[in-house]
């Protein structure tokens, strides 16, 4: 295995720290075949977690080891199942990612907690030089503008990643009033748990911020602050004018 490949699996593993995941994580953001063997990765070990859940019940466990001892008697079967099972494997691993396909696609599936939360430590630093340069780059990421051409928004920090499987980014914005978290994720339209609405906005409290969000060209926005929700949709609809 190539050395980069396995340092974005080790990144993808939580194995790194200090400067090792530092150079990782640049790697990532320089190249987009590193992107893709990330999100790749995290997504295979996400659905190893969710499709394969420990044995719990050590009787129906030892039941299936005896079941197994006696097919692997079996001659024909020993041949059938040597044949064949790369053609099993394949079909496995084709209806895992199918079904991770079909699910990315339903943007009617909210955006679950636990991804918001690794919206805050799963992405990864982007440098840049300008506000124009941080817009462009979310907007070739997940292929919308976060905001209106020609509206000045201060950007000071900017992270672009996957989440769930779906193109993200995060920027840290000030407006004048203080710094705000304008979140974007491609391919989904609401956040789960976030059920209560003010104005046009579904509303909703994420660790010790609250947060506004509405769906715009197949992407999900996230504003988030320590403000009040009326606070926050103003906000939102200075930052939406002219879209």
């Amino acid at each position: 295995m190539s050395d980069w490949i396995e340092k974005v699996h080790a990144l993808a593993d939580g194995e790194l720290a200090g400067k090792e995941k530092e150079e990782a994580q640049a790697l990532v953001a320089e190249s987009p075949e590193a992107q893709n063997e990330l999100q790749w990765a995290r997504l295979f070990k996400e659905q190893l977690r969710e499709k394969v859940p420990p044995v719990g019940d050590e009787e129906c466990w030892s039941a299936c080891k005896s079941r197994l001892d006696a097919l692997a008697k079996t001659r024909t079967v020993e041949t059938f199942v040597g044949r064949y099972a790369w053609a099993f494997c394949l079909i496995f691993l084709v209806g895992i990612f199918s079904a991770a396909t079909m699910g990315r696609m339903d943007r009617t599936r909210p955006l679950a907690g636990s991804h918001v939360a690794s919206l805050f430590n799963g992405l990864t630093p982007f440098n840049f030089s300008g506000d124009g340069e941080a817009i462009a780059a979310v907007k070739q990421r997940v292929g919308v503008q976060p905001v209106p051409t020609g509206q000045e928004v201060r950007v000071h920090k900017l992270e672009l990643g996957f989440v769930d499987g779906r193109p993200a980014a995060r920027m840290v914005i000030d407006d004048g009033h203080g710094e705000m978290n304008l979140i974007v994720v491609r391919g989904v339209a609401s956040v789960e748990g976030f059920n209560q609405r003010y104005e046009s906005y579904s509303v909703g409290n994420f660790n010790d911020a609250r947060a506004v969000c509405w769906p715009d060209s197949g992407c999900l926005f996230m504003l988030l602050g320590n403000r009040e929700f009326p606070d926050l949709a103003s906000a939102a609809n200075q930052l939406r004018q002219g879209n």
